[in-house]
């Protein structure tokens, strides 16, 4: 699968050239939507651009080339104040629902996405944007009994657990204005190969561990956090796994607080992807109950967005000229990076069987 990005204040052609080539050879491409560069859905109580995003999101659905996408993924990440306007905290997650499926809107309302799409497209999968871990800006907003049983051995929950909870619970509520077959999500994970390292694991065999941060209450640091995720949406789901896609997978957790821009920060994947790490993640995923897919940070090396950035967290950054070294040596920037690359080739021959 690839996901690819469209922007609503762009306009609808930004992402067409992408999408077409991804198409065009044979890829199963989900399209994620942003209202624009961090304000990723509108904001809470913007109900006429709530009505606008939904407009244009059934103008995706019917155009002859989006239409062949698997899914629309209705923005990212909208736990984070940078994907809110830089308010001081994200989007309401029951907001969020308004947006996406109708959740606590008028009975005749129909400005919701779902709504929307499904009067333009009958098939296209409308998912529910994936929540960033670690972040403890944004909570969840349901009561104790809605949130229901603590996951074993948790005495509470974090912020981004509620936040996933308060998607979750909103999906299934009546009011949504789609099927309980119709619920998709997108979900988030990462291998903190520096945390791993620091409790003794090989970096390479983090997906392994169970590698807890007690300051959360012993939530998973690390790629486990997408068992985590899936307590909640699987838990409101009515015990069985609902259909979902990981959108996103890297490295990078653990960047030291204002060195984002340093690129010799450790926690750059070009500093600390380990060879061998993405088939042990995908071993940890391929057995998952409705995974409909997986997907990690690419990009084109030649129109990537910036250096450090995606210089130095994705795949094809080793082809560019952000990262350092060169690649016949494995410890440098360069050099890791292409054990990344070489790692997914691997994996393409071999299949995620």
């Amino acid at each position: 699968m690839s996901v690819e990005l469209l922007y609503k204040s762009q306009g609808i052609d930004s992402a067409r050239d992408r999408v077409r080539k991804m198409l065009d050879k044979g890829v199963d491409v989900w399209l994620r939507v942003d209202q624009a560069q961090g304000q990723t859905l509108p904001n809470k109580d913007e109900w006429q651009q709530r009505a606008e995003y939904a407009q244009f999101m059934a103008q995706v659905a019917a155009d002859p080339l989006y239409s062949r996408c698997k899914g629309l993924i209705c923005g990212n990440e909208p736990n984070l104040p940078g994907e809110n306007g830089g308010r001081p905290t994200g989007i309401s997650p029951k907001w969020v629902m308004t947006v996406v499926s109708g959740f606590g809107s008028a009975a005749d309302d129909q400005n919701n996405v779902f709504t929307r799409v499904r009067q333009a497209n009958a098939t296209i999968q409308v998912v529910i944007p994936a929540v960033a871990p670690w972040s403890g800006v944004t909570r969840g907003e349901l009561t104790p009994a809605q949130y229901g049983p603590l996951p074993p051995g948790r005495t509470r929950l974090n912020a981004w657990e509620e936040y996933t909870a308060t998607l979750a619970w909103c999906a299934f509520q009546p009011d949504s204005r789609w099927s309980r077959a119709d619920v998709c999500f997108a979900v988030h994970m990462y291998s903190n190969v520096l945390f791993a390292a620091s409790k003794g694991v090989p970096p390479q065999a983090e997906p392994t561990a169970d590698l807890r941060n007690g300051e959360w209450d012993n939530a998973q640091y690390g790629s486990h956090v997408y068992d985590d995720f899936m307590y909640h949406l699987t838990l409101h789901a009515g015990g069985t796994p609902p259909p979902h896609a990981v959108t996103e997978w890297n490295t990078f957790v653990g960047a030291r607080p204002g060195g984002e821009g340093d690129p010799a920060d450790p926690a750059w994947p070009a500093n600390n992807y380990p060879a061998g790490l993405l088939q042990n993640v995908v071993a940890m995923l391929r057995t998952k109950v409705n995974l409909l897919g997986f997907a990690m940070f690419i990009d084109d090396h030649g129109a990537a967005g910036g250096c450090p950035g995606w210089g130095l967290t994705s795949v094809t950054g080793y082809l560019g000229d952000c990262a350092g070294g060169v690649p016949e040596d494995p410890a440098s920037q360069k050099g890791r990076l292409q054990a990344w690359d070489t790692d997914f080739d691997r994996l393409l021959v071999q299949g995620w069987g």
